[in-house]
């Protein structure tokens, strides 16, 4: 607790009891489950309160050499990026901008602060920490929307090979009943039928994102076929369920040409 303290004063807080012993006592407990701190021969690590994408806790190494600290990452932005699948020339790309921005070092693997005395260490350790977090956040999020624009591309030549005769629109604007213009992955038009479809991925945002657009477009008056298109939808998982309610229908790219001609059909 004593260590506790310490950090906490030393970052900015001063814990005065005035709120009774039971009631600090628990909000003591609830710092503790934030921040901690083990203490070794060669350094400490610090399990800071900032979370990667994957959700575990960033944690840092401080050492000390003649009252000055050396905080590092570890390397563990960099591993936790490897282990979402982000290349490491993606991630390293990602991580040089972040560390010039923060003013901080980066050598291809650990983010870290080379020198700060003991009255800098707060701060030094909530840099290194941010922007761990932030380069790993930045390179999955760039790697996301590659993968949607891949997943697009791959729609789009889908349609136009199954309907040759129709128009297939890439890229457009549908006005849902909210008056919001949403951006639909393309619009196939018949002669006496209109499709939106939509290019999903297993990924938070496409789900969340294509169930809002096709709700809304679901409540106008005349709503056309809405049809979210997947690589696997075995691989949806639980997402499936919330997909599917604003969907007329749900099907996989590979489907064949019939399954995507009865998905338009009225």
């Amino acid at each position: 607790m004593k260590r506790l303290r310490a950090l906490l004063i030393c970052s900015g807080y001063q814990m005065v009891d005035f709120i009774g012993k039971s009631n600090s006592d628990g909000i003591d407990a609830a710092i503790r489950s934030l921040i901690s701190v083990e203490h070794f021969s060669a350094g400490s690590l610090i399990t800071m309160p900032v979370l990667y994408p994957s959700g575990s806790s960033v944690v840092l190494e401080v050492t000390v050499q003649g009252g000055r600290c050396f905080v590092t990452d570890r390397g563990s932005a960099y591993l936790e990026a490897e282990l979402m699948g982000i290349s490491a020339r993606a991630f390293n790309r990602e991580a040089s901008r972040v560390a010039e921005d923060a003013g901080i070092q980066f050598n291809g693997h650990d983010m870290f602060v080379a020198e700060v005395g003991m009255d800098s260490l707060a701060g030094a350790m909530e840099v290194v920490a941010s922007s761990s977090q932030t380069a790993v956040a930045i390179s999955s999020m760039r790697i996301s929307e590659r993968v949607e624009r891949d997943a697009k591309e791959l729609l789009v030549e889908r349609l136009k090979e199954v309907y040759p005769t129709h128009e297939v629109i890439r890229d457009a604007d549908f006005i849902g009943s909210s008056n919001h213009t949403w951006k639909i992955a393309a619009l196939v038009r018949a002669p006496s039928q209109t499709a939106a479809f939509e290019a999903v991925t297993k990924n938070h945002n496409s789900i969340v994102g294509a169930a809002a657009k096709f709700h809304d477009i679901a409540r106008l008056e005349n709503s056309p076929r809405r049809i979210a298109v997947v690589t696997s939808i075995s691989s949806l998982g639980d997402y499936i369920g919330v997909i599917s309610p604003a969907t007329t229908s749900v099907i996989e790219l590979s489907a064949s040409r019939r399954k995507f001609e009865e998905s338009i059909a009225a």
